[in-house]
């Protein structure tokens, strides 16, 4: 009954009801499964100048920008040695994306030596911790971490139209241009407020709980109604997760998992190491 109730809007915070907006453009997903997001999220405030993040610590975290724009100074190393790279990063995007290997996608495995993200303009960014991300994606109903990777996937498949297909050009879910103040710092589109086309026919209360009545009937459930009722847990075999997240067998189901410290850089140059090495030998 619970989860037939409509979920109304999210008010704890004033951008909350926009950051759902966002999840429901970009990945699809709905109220029920966003209570979850807002459950975990922190909302952090930065003045231009002030750094969010910066090396281990950036890469046990997950944030997603709301307003402002985020300035990436790395160290990176590629086949000519360390270079210095610097990446602004706006509204919507996320980041470190190293973080949301949780969710089995992988991505963000570039090696730097040094990283710092800094507050380039006044900033709103939402922020959850390795615990947060690993909670949503398996502790709680499949919906939750398949949203997830469709949001991944479609913040990559965006990214790479940005840099390779159309140069500089940026684009809300819509494939509409992003307003004009974008570049500076204000929130995309996909924040907006809805228009009247992306708004759907509303249930009442009573029709979905006499459907959900007439379905407790049926001597079967509906098709899928049991993989989406369990708890997530194929992901946990992913060989990303495991450079993320150390399994403890001591502690309680709730808190099975902790963020690994500065063995993490260590053994992600370890792994850069040998296939660098497997190559020499191939060539």
């Amino acid at each position: 009954f619970k989860d037939e109730m409509p979920v109304g809007e999210f008010v704890e915070k004033e951008n909350d009801e926009a950051v759902w907006r966002y999840f429901h453009r970009r990945c699809g997903m709905e109220r029920l499964e966003f209570k979850k997001v807002v459950k975990t999220r922190v909302w952090k405030y930065f003045e231009a100048g002030e750094v969010i993040a910066s090396n281990t610590d950036l890469k046990q975290k997950g944030h997603l920008i709301y307003e402002g724009v985020v300035e990436m100074v790395s160290d990176a190393t590629d086949s000519e040695g360390k270079h210095a790279r610097t990446t602004y990063l706006r509204s919507g995007e996320l980041f470190d994306k190293y973080a949301f290997n949780i969710f089995g996608v992988r991505i963000g495995f570039a090696v730097s030596d040094n990283v710092t993200c800094r507050a380039k303009t006044d900033c709103k960014i939402l922020e959850w911790s390795l615990l947060d991300l690993d909670w949503m994606g398996n502790e709680t109903t499949l919906p939750v971490g398949i949203a997830w990777r469709n949001l991944l996937l479609h913040n990559i498949a965006d990214e790479y139209n940005r840099t390779q297909i159309e140069k500089g050009v940026y684009r809300s879910s819509d494939g509409l241009l992003e307003e004009d103040d974008y570049l500076s710092g204000k929130p995309s589109r996909d924040f907006r407020p809805f228009e009247e086309s992306e708004i759907g026919k509303e249930v009442s209360v009573c029709v979905r709980i006499i459907k959900f009545i007439t379905r407790s009937f049926s001597p079967l459930p509906p098709e899928g109604l049991s993989n989406l009722n369990s708890i997530q847990r194929n992901a946990q075999r992913f060989r990303t997760r495991m450079k993320i997240l150390q399994i403890n067998p001591q502690r309680s189901r709730g808190t099975l998992y902790e963020p690994l410290g500065s063995s993490l850089t260590s053994s992600l140059l370890q792994e850069q190491e040998q296939a660098q090495s497997l190559r020499i030998e191939v060539s």
